[in-house]
């Protein structure tokens, strides 16, 4: 049974809480992907320090990413923010947004 939520506004502050945590996540995702493909050998990883080890130099790079990412999420949120919020906002003050909600069937899965 389906239903329908009606939003007549979207604070700013819920609108940086979701890109933030889309951005974060979508960042961890793909730095944890390429990290895979750096230690399995498929994409290369070259740096201009010589080599100490051939594992231990990819996990350092990977985590300073991470570290690096986490540290800029919320500049490059914040850019993002200022660039959506407004045009949300414009638009559900005309027009309010509609989600569509439907339950998940716990019977079906049995």
């Amino acid at each position: 049974m389906p239903s329908e939520i009606i939003v007549k506004r979207i604070s700013g502050s819920t609108m940086f809480k979701v890109l933030f945590l889309g951005f974060l996540a979508f960042h961890t995702m793909s730095t944890l992907l390429v990290a895979v493909l750096v230690i399995v050998g498929v994409l290369p990883l070259e740096t201009t320090a010589p080599p100490v080890s051939e594992t231990i130099p990819a996990l350092y790079a990977v985590g300073a990413y991470l570290l690096v990412g986490v540290l800029f999420s919320p500049i490059w949120v914040g850019a993002l923010w200022v660039s959506i919020w407004p045009g949300v906002w414009l638009y559900s003050l005309f027009r309010p947004m509609k989600l569509r909600y439907v339950p998940h069937d716990e019977q079906s899965r049995a």
